[in-house]
């Protein structure tokens, strides 16, 4: 876009004296709105830029008798002068050019900070800041800036954009903090930059500014609404896992994404911490309980404050245990048993390979790419799973045999095909989903989280009677009337309660 300020039109013109004041009003009429309607299609650029011009001086000649001036002919000619003015103008670096608005909102920023932005008439644009306080200027220009002012103030060094927002005022921060809170657009935020900044951080707005300006630094547009909701789930955390003396990990730990992303599903929120501020709290309280957990399987002995005996932990693969259920319905874990119990070393060793068949199988029917739900510890937990174990019987061809031959037992050969008749056999049980497709069954009657209660951490996994509180599933009332969401799991030599939550 080209933007005249002002304009200022002489007339050399021969004319008879009472014709010269209505040339001079014709003129003065035709050339501002001629001008623009010739300019208007012209093609000033293809990039951002903006660029400010002091003075531009054009002339041009146009012969037509007085009585018959062409307005148009008139507004073109001065637009073709003008425009070969302002291209000599852009060539001979008689000018203040802004690579786009972001970097024109930083430089009014830094003058701001330095007192010099009334003496620059560029930044004529904020002529109505000039009566308020550095502070407010800087809060009114960044607000009505929106999500460009974070992008704007990642295009100073980390060093001077400090510098800009250390001058807002504790109350003018808070305000533009809620002002970006509202700025929705962009992508989620990494978690494993802003560990570190909420460990530290109090309730300092001017910090929470600086945290979402350095998220902007990495090359794409970060949501500064979702930087602030991190950070303050973040801190939440942080805070919940001091009050148990709780070590806290360091920031990119491979243990902080996985606690994040089973806390998340297990309260029904995104990566970003959109929904309540209970669910927050309760994300966060389940990622406390997540990094007790895995402190624990690392052979770190951690408890609560409280010494409490017990641990609960949330697991977002709920849908695994009522596919369990409907294997237990069959019978198949128990002729698993029968089966495996010809080349186990023992009757306990027979029993937990049947159990292990029946979570790899359940596993490959509720996710049937990707290895998170094989690695989730609480599952393996409940159902007192051995690790080495089934790295033993990945490897050892005699124990991929054994369990091959125990598939067959119960009419199929491989997880795959046992998969699908397990799908169908659930899909029978409840009322009117005969004949429903897998990825049907799975988003719609298995997509729920599950609360469980387990023995202390410091203590050994064994087969043991759990109880488990399923959270509901989008079709589940059909689930209540098929009674799969309550009464007892019958697996080989272990129990498990199911209970509804609520």
């Amino acid at each position: 876009m080209l933007e005249i300020d002002r304009l200022r039109i002489e007339l050399f013109a021969t004319a008879a004296p009472r014709r010269a004041a209505d040339l001079k009003q014709r003129v003065a009429a035709a050339v501002p709105t001629g001008i623009a309607r010739a300019l208007a299609p012209v093609n000033h650029g293809r990039d951002d830029s903006l660029c400010f011009i002091d003075t531009l001086a054009v002339e041009c000649a146009v012969a037509c008798a007085s009585q018959s001036i062409d307005e148009d002919a008139l507004a073109a000619e001065v637009a073709r002068a003008f425009m070969g003015a302002y291209v000599r103008a852009l060539a001979s670096g008689r000018v203040r050019r802004f690579a786009d608005r972001g970097e024109y909102l930083s430089q009014f920023w830094i003058a701001l900070a330095e007192g010099s932005a009334a003496r620059h008439w560029w930044f004529d644009e904020f002529e109505g800041l000039r009566p308020l306080p550095v502070s407010g200027a800087l809060r009114t220009s960044m607000i009505e800036a929106g999500a460009l002012a974070p992008a704007a103030l990642a295009r100073l060094t980390a060093g001077t954009a400090a510098q800009v927002l250390a001058l807002l005022a504790s109350a003018d921060a808070r305000r533009v903090r809620d002002a970006w809170a509202l700025c929705e657009a962009g992508a989620a935020p990494l978690l494993a930059p802003l560990w570190e900044r909420a460990q530290a951080l109090a309730d300092d707005p001017v910090a929470e500014l600086a945290a979402v300006v350095a998220m902007q630094r990495g090359g794409t547009a970060v949501a500064p609404a979702q930087v602030l909701r991190a950070l303050a789930a973040l801190r939440r955390l942080i805070a919940a896992a001091r009050a148990l003396r709780l070590p806290v990990p360091p920031p990119a730990s491979a243990e902080l994404a996985e606690w994040w992303q089973h806390a998340c599903a297990a309260a029904q929120v995104s990566a970003c911490w959109e929904g309540s501020d209970e669910a927050q709290l309760a994300v966060a309280e389940a990622l406390v309980r997540l990094q007790w957990q895995a402190a624990a399987a690392a052979g770190r002995s951690v408890r609560p404050a409280d010494d409490t005996a017990s641990l609960t932990c949330v697991t977002p693969h709920g849908g695994l245990l009522l596919l369990l259920r409907v294997m237990a319905w069959l019978g198949w874990p128990g002729r698993w048993q029968v089966v495996l119990a010809a080349n186990a070393a023992s009757a306990d060793a027979a029993a937990h390979d049947a159990r292990l068949l029946a979570f790899l199988l359940a596993a490959r029917a509720l996710r049937p790419t990707g290895t998170a739900l094989l690695n989730d510890s609480i599952l393996l937990r409940l159902l007192a799973l051995d690790a080495a174990r089934r790295r033993q019987l990945h490897a050892d061809p005699a124990g991929r045999r054994a369990l091959r031959s125990a598939l067959q037992a119960t009419g199929q050969g491989s997880l795959r095909a046992t998969a699908g008749v397990l799908l169908d056999a659930l899909a029978d049980r409840l009322p009117g989903l005969a004949g429903s497709s897998a990825g049907y069954l799975r988003a719609q009657a298995l997509s729920m989280s599950a609360v469980v209660a387990l023995g202390s951490p410091d203590e050994p996994a064994s087969p043991a009677t759990a109880v488990v509180r399923l959270r509901p599933a989008p079709l589940d009332a059909l689930l209540r009337l098929a009674g799969m969401t309550r009464g007892a799991l019958e697996l080989p030599r272990c129990r498990i309660v199911l209970e509804e939550e609520g």
